[in-house]
């Protein structure tokens, strides 16, 4: 169903930010909304217990950051700033919340080599790379030095990873939002996304019939 263009607002600033400093951005400066469309997965609002089991839980989860498929439940955490925005957003404006892109685990099977690649590239470097590191810093407590390096390479892993998927998944976020644009009549709508993702969709969806950014 082709209707006229939905008015797409792109909210600014970063996952890990203050709800309260997302909310009052410019960029959510707006009088009505009938959609939010947010990066999938969305996590449930947390209750003030699991907001506190949350703070403990984050030094355990980066030091486990590789056994958990590099912290899918650290993205959940970090992204509960997320949640609030657009739960409350919803509430106020009746707006109904739609999810865009793919959860972690399904970009890492829709692009397995590049997984390959990197999982294995970071590895192999890290160990011919270990040696040397230890000498350097062999004033270091080995049970201090061994989760380091362990938490290093996750991290590197999912840095590269995410970068060379980046692309794609700014045109999949782009078309999810031209997509059920066209298919429901939208009028004013807002993207959730992190800020390194807001250039890409932007330029995908600046020619855009279906979705005006304003």
């Amino acid at each position: 169903m082709v209707g006229t263009a939905t008015e797409l607002h792109i909210s600014g600033g970063n996952h890990i930010t203050l709800p309260s400093r997302r909310k009052d951005s410019d960029a959510n400066d707006f009088d009505r909304l009938d959609v939010i469309f947010v990066e999938a997965p969305l996590a449930k609002r947390p209750a003030k217990f699991e907001h506190l089991a949350n703070l403990v839980m984050v030094p355990l989860l980066v030091a486990a950051l590789y056994l958990m498929l590099l912290g899918q439940k650290l993205f959940k955490i970090a992204g509960l700033h997320d949640s609030h925005l657009v739960y409350d957003l919803a509430e106020e404006y009746d707006a109904e919340i739609v999810e865009v892109d793919m959860d972690l685990f399904d970009v890492i099977v829709e692009y397995r080599l590049l997984w390959m690649l990197v999982h294995h590239g970071i590895v192999m470097l890290g160990i011919f790379a270990l040696p040397k590191f230890v000498a350097t810093f062999q004033w270091v407590a080995v049970p201090i030095l061994i989760p380091s390096v362990f938490v290093a390479a996750a991290v590197l892993i999912f840095g590269a990873f995410a970068a060379g998927t980046m692309a794609a998944r700014d045109m999949r976020m782009a078309y999810d939002v031209e997509e059920y644009s066209e298919e429901n009549s939208v009028e004013e709508a807002l993207l959730v996304i992190g800020a390194l993702h807001r250039a890409g969709v932007k330029k995908r969806l600046q020619d855009s019939m279906q979705v005006q950014i304003v």
